[in-house]
């Protein structure tokens, strides 16, 4: 596509850009406001944490052991960690934490870290990710934590004279000059401290900031993998319209941002046709439909909207329609709705499309900022302003039951999911920083069994369970039909085949609920004995307990059963009783082979041979105690036995403490590549020994694994 945009530079004009770069399709204002005042100028761009192992140093908020979260930051082992995560404005993308304890010790520990600018941590500011498709989103990062280097710099203000930061330089403008001056899409550090930057001298744009981080964080609230997610909104409704009204009004202040802040930057039309022939044009430029044009009523606990919101929908260019036009749109936005995001009402335009952008993105020719919400995805493929994409799709839907399959199947299974997750007794970082009580319908010792027959309420009991008591309007009946309907399968189905899948999937391979179960390689679709255990109450009892509270238990059920019809002679026994007794033995014996299994695991789970290289290396002594209260091991021998039993340490996260279940064959589904099943065993190995050498050193007061308050192997 060939650009109107036509820009005739000086050449000594590139003098006056630091580095010189030849940007010369830049037009005169650009060449001003690069050669003026920057970010650099007023806030420090600097590159972070480098850790040089991520496996070993970085885990995901919900791998951290949640009593972290109750404690203060700087006394945590587990510290929010930025570290990118693809394009995003305002607030979010808060999926990890990095191990900081004793002020990074570890990982000062540890060759080819890197800890630059300490001194900027754990301070108020500003981080992006440096790979986001070549496109600048500026997120607020609290005064909570770490943030990396490369992938997610941070930005911070020198003096209070710098306001308004993340607003002035989340416009189009700053992806558009620093995609100018890099020639790569990755966009470091060096080059965002060249963004043109305002005095902020007008008092809009503090207030306009400070209320998009806000929304941004309702929004991300509702995302059960963010740190900041309130579990009790992922769950309230089953409507995929549910949230729109906040969605809505974030996009329409977002335009107003980028008009004030273009208006600022003194750009002219064609300045500005530049800008969005490159970036596109933000969501919230786009015409109001006449007749769709109210903003929606906004859920009550925000901030006062403000002013120049109804001064600027008045003026607001409109389109009046035709009513074919209006059923065009509304034929082309049910299309598009019920496809999904991502997708497109027309396939064969959908693939001419993808294969159009590809090219451009290749070229460098031409990258939108992506969208981060499906109303906006909405708003950009109709060309129409988000408010009246919100009131054709609530008419859309509310009158004539227009659906969207997609967003059903995510919010449905991401209510179950929650759902499940608290019944075992997990609580969120917001809920335990808050000191809320796990409730006490939550399980005790995180094992809840799919199976029937063990003596204690299965999941799918304890979910109707729930269903009946927080769902609104819902019944277990009504909600497993609706259920059914948008999945195609029966809730209990999808609880024993989908859920462990689904989880592993949404928690990035790393689930922390595990489904263990035995016959994963029996024909029979249901295996004998199922059971989903919680991560975070995981520890060397974990095995001994299914095998005695679960296992034993109902081999030994069954075996009274079987014996019952042994007794009866051959002749009077019916056809069912003979099923029954081929099928009681099946499942005897598949129970028994579960609990050998089980039993490997819990002797030699985490033995291998690098375990059996470094002990070979090392001499037992009070750092090699397994608690920092029994005695060491006295030989190789039982140091060797006792690091191989299957005693887990939840700071090695869920990577290290599954492998030893998924070698076993113990898991319904895999998490791990099975390439990475062997290395992540001596991973362990390796850390644990590392720890001890470090110790030793004097680098490391205890190894993490001991007890709270053991500070040099005695107590």
């Amino acid at each position: 596509m060939t650009s109107s945009i036509v820009s005739r530079p000086l050449q000594k004009a590139f003098l006056t850009i630091p580095q010189s770069p030849l940007c010369y399709w830049l037009r005169p204002r650009f060449f001003e406001l690069l050669a003026g005042k920057t970010l650099g100028d007023v806030a420090d761009v600097v590159q972070g944490l480098a850790t040089a192992d991520d496996a070993r140093f970085v885990r995901f908020v919900w791998e951290a052991p949640p009593p972290q979260y109750g404690i203060p930051v700087r006394s945590r082992r587990w510290v929010p960690f930025e570290k990118g995560g693809g394009y995003g404005k305002w607030f979010g993308h808060h999926w990890w934490v990095v191990d900081w304890e004793h002020g990074g010790a570890r990982i000062k520990a540890f060759p080819g870290s890197v800890v630059r600018n300490e001194n900027y941590y754990f301070r108020e500011g500003w981080t992006y990710s440096a790979l986001a498709r070549g496109s600048l989103g500026f997120r607020r990062m609290d005064s909570a934590g770490v943030f990396a280097h490369v992938r997610s710099d941070g930005v911070f203000a020198r003096n209070s004279d710098a306001r308004a930061i993340g607003a002035l330089i989340n416009t189009r403008i700053s992806s558009y000059l620093v995609r100018s001056l890099r020639a790569q899409i990755v966009l470091t550090g060096d080059y965002v401290s060249r963004i043109p930057f305002l005095n902020g001298d007008n008092n809009d744009v503090p207030r306009l900031e400070a209320l998009l981080c806000r929304l941004k964080k309702e929004i991300i609230g509702r995302d059960p993998t963010e740190a900041t997610c309130n579990p009790v909104t992922v769950h309230v409704g089953r409507k995929s319209d549910r949230g729109l009204p906040i969605v809505t009004l974030l996009h329409t202040l977002e335009g107003i941002a980028e008009q004030l802040l273009f208006s600022l930057y003194g750009l002219s039309d064609d300045d500005l046709a530049a800008v969005l022939e490159d970036t596109g044009t933000p969501s919230g430029w786009f015409p109001l439909v006449i007749g769709f044009e109210q903003l929606p009523s906004i859920p009550e606990g925000l901030p006062a909207l403000p002013y120049e919101l109804s001064e600027y929908l008045s003026h607001h260019k409109r389109l009046r329609l035709s009513d074919r036009e209006l059923s065009d749109i509304r034929l082309r936005l049910r299309a598009l709705y019920e496809a999904g995001p991502g997708a497109s009402a027309d396939e064969e335009e959908s693939l001419e499309n993808d294969d159009e952008e590809n090219e451009q993105i290749y070229i460098g020719a031409r990258i939108p900022i992506p969208t981060e919400t499906f109303l906006e995805e909405l708003s950009h493929k109709l060309e129409i302003h988000p408010i009246s994409v919100y009131w054709l799709l609530k008419e859309g839907i509310e009158r004539e039951g227009w659906r969207c399959l997609p967003e059903e199947r995510r919010l449905a299974c991401e209510r179950i999911t929650v759902m499940i997750l608290r019944l075992l007794g997990h609580q969120w970082p917001t809920q335990i920083e808050a000191g809320e009580p796990v409730p006490d319908w939550a399980d005790a010792d995180g094992i809840i069994p799919l199976t029937g027959g063990t003596g204690e309420s299965t999941l799918l009991e304890r979910l109707r369970e729930r269903i009946a008591a927080d769902f609104d309007g819902d019944t277990p009946g009504s909600f497993e039909r609706h259920f059914a309907e948008v999945m195609g399968k029966p809730l209990e189905q999808w609880l024993e085949t989908e859920f462990f899948k689904y989880l592993i999937s949404l928690l990035r391979k790393r689930p922390i609920a595990w489904q263990i179960q035995s016959g994963r390689y029996a024909k029979k679709r249901k295996p004998a004995f199922a059971c989903l255990a919680y991560y975070h109450k995981l520890d060397g009892d974990l095995i001994p307990k299914i095998r005695a509270q679960y296992v034993g238990p109902l081999r030994q059920k069954w075996e009274t059963e079987l014996r019952g019809i042994e007794e009866v002679p051959d002749r009077s026994r019916s056809d069912r009783q003979d099923a029954r007794l081929v099928e009681l033995e099946e499942l005897i014996a598949e129970l028994k082979e579960f609990d050998e299994r089980l039993k490997e695991v819990m002797d030699k789970g985490f033995g291998c041979g690098k375990l059996e290289e470094l002990l070979a290396r090392e001499r037992p002594d009070k750092w090699c105690s397994i608690d920092g209260e029994l005695p060491p091991p006295m030989d190789r021998e039982s140091f060797l036995a006792q690091e191989g039993r299957y005693l887990p340490d939840l700071n090695d996260g869920v990577r290290v403490n599954i492998a030893p279940l998924q070698k076993a064959g113990l898991l319904a589904a895999e998490v791990l590549a099975r390439k990475d099943i062997e290395v992540a065993i001596a991973d362990r190995a390796e850390w644990r020994s590392d720890e001890r050498h470090w110790c030793r050193e004097g680098k490391l007061p205890h190894p993490g694994w001991w007890q709270k308050g053991a500070t040099d192997g005695t107590r």
